[in-house]
């Protein structure tokens, strides 16, 4: 069995396109390489050799065309579920004009798998609901636990003042931004970080101009490991999310974490156990108060989402995608 993973524009410049959109796609396709790789698939990424099944990560135009040529040699069509129309919400101007377009797309584009892979039960249920006619399984993104889990035991003992609260993620209105803006104001002792692409063009609504001076928007950061290591709590007030990435990257790193209540983490986040979940920002405030006051709390928490994360490493995801490839073969 020979599988071509395929995502278009990965190549043009290094992933250049995938960088300056500040996306998870290329975060997304280089995990199921690796975890095809690890448990032993044949896998190419090259359109024109020999496969038997075609596994593509975004349908843009040219992927769908490679998949109708495939079909008609035989091969097998599976698709990654990775973008939704509601991925649309907050994120441009114009977002609501184009989110019922963007449904149709999806629903068009989808119809055209043998398989469609959801990362969550969530988006599963999004697009039975688009509606998709095609049989749809689920398997996370996963996260290479080993890079980002802590070499040296995690220091959750700073004093209060110490604590860093940090965000990885693009600076739109969707990721929750005044939310987190709202943290930081009720929170001035503590240093607040946002790392993620910052959009200037006029498609995009810009950040306030006045923001408080405890925090800082640090825009795309190469080195992001190190923002694990140096960071202790991890607050992701996102409106909407397919799954999610960063989360389980930093339960990786066994960082106490506190997100907003959202149905994608259903089932594998719960609330006081791998983590904290609120369904407002008095909530967020509140629980990120118990965060800094609590160190056994954010220890106990950093542990348990680290196990939780370690369940979603690469080997076990390329396990669930060789027996989905196996059993449509």
């Amino acid at each position: 069995m020979k599988v071509c993973l395929y995502l278009e524009f990965s190549k043009f410049l290094n992933g250049y396109f995938y960088k300056n959109a500040g996306t998870g796609f290329l975060s997304s396709f280089k995990n199921f390489l690796k975890a095809l790789r690890l448990n032993g698939v044949l896998v190419t990424e090259n359109l024109k050799e020999d496969y038997d099944i075609l596994h593509i990560n975004i349908p843009f135009l040219k992927s769908l065309l490679a998949a109708r040529s495939a079909r008609r040699r035989g091969v097998k069509i599976v698709m990654s579920a990775h973008a939704t129309a509601e991925d649309f919400t907050g994120v441009w101007r114009i977002s609501n004009f184009l989110m019922p377009l963007a449904r149709r797309y999806y629903r068009f584009a989808y119809n055209k798998a043998d398989i469609v892979i959801a990362p969550t039960e969530y988006t599963k249920n999004l697009l039975l609901g688009y509606p998709l006619k095609k049989r749809i399984e689920v398997v996370s993104c996963g996260v290479d636990f080993l890079k980002f889990k802590e070499t040296e035991k995690r220091n959750y003992h700073k004093s209060r003042e110490e604590l860093i609260v940090f965000n990885v993620g693009n600076a739109i209105p969707r990721k929750g931004i005044k939310s987190f803006i709202g943290l930081a104001e009720k929170f001035p002792n503590n240093r607040f970080f946002w790392c993620g692409k910052i959009f200037k063009s006029f498609l995009y609504k810009r950040l306030p101009k006045n923001l408080p001076s405890n925090l800082e928007f640090k825009g795309f950061v190469p080195d992001i490991l190190e923002i694990y290591r140096n960071g202790d709590i991890f607050v992701f007030p996102s409106y909407e999310e397919n799954q999610g990435m960063v989360i389980l990257e930093a339960a990786s790193a066994g960082l106490p974490i506190l997100v907003r209540d959202l149905p994608a983490y259903r089932g594998w986040l719960f609330d006081g156990e791998n983590c904290l979940i609120a369904k407002s920002d008095e909530e967020f405030a509140r629980k990120l108060e118990q965060l800094m006051e609590d160190v056994g709390l954010r220890e106990r928490l950093g542990a348990a989402a680290e196990k939780m994360a370690e369940s979603h490493d690469l080997k076990n995801i390329g396990k669930k995608l060789r027996e989905i490839y196996q059993n449509l073969l």
